[in-house]
């Protein structure tokens, strides 16, 4: 989590030098890859109180914050690559990779509810909501759209933000 959380905060860094051109989608996305990285790292304070874990269900909590480092890792071109060039063009090149790793991220979540009764207990609307995003992450490999490449991230922050609402408290809010 901490490796994906550098990542963000490396090509954030980049675009503050100038080196990248951000843009809408591009903005979204690392907000949205950020906040999914805060949530794992919030979801998982909660698991510390499990006092055991099967092999199968560790291997199932890794599996998010390895499929969150690879969004991360690729949030970004390479330094030297795609030199100029508008940051939401290189997602929307490269949106196959990016987007199936969140993808393995959404998956993942929807399968540690069902084999971690340890997680926050959402009802039937949190697996509603994560077909959803599976389905709006799945269009995404449809199109070259700019247009819904930035609402794609933007559906996606506003779902995540309604998950940190259900992990916890937000500003003393019950």
């Amino acid at each position: 989590v901490g490796l994906g959380i550098a990542e963000v905060l490396t090509g954030v860094v980049r675009i503050l030098r100038g080196e990248l051109k951000a843009g809408l989608a591009q903005g979204l996305w690392t907000l949205t890859v950020f906040l999914s990285l805060v949530q794992l790292v919030w979801a998982y304070w909660a698991l510390n109180a499990e006092a055991s874990l099967t092999y199968a269900q560790y291997l199932t909590i890794l599996w998010g914050p390895i499929a969150l480092f690879v969004s991360a890792s690729l949030l970004f071109p390479k330094e030297g690559d795609h030199p100029g060039r508008h940051l939401d063009d290189y997602l929307i090149e490269h949106r196959g990779v990016f987007l199936l790793s969140f993808l393995a991220f959404v998956v993942q979540a929807q399968v540690a509810n069902w084999t971690l009764d340890a997680l926050t207990g959402q009802d039937g609307l949190a697996l509603v909501l994560r077909l959803v995003v599976a389905g709006i992450i799945l269009s995404g490999f449809l199109t070259r759209n700019r247009w819904w490449h930035r609402v794609i991230p933007a559906l996606l922050l506003a779902i995540s933000l309604y998950f940190t609402a259900q992990i916890t408290p937000i500003a003393g809010l019950p």
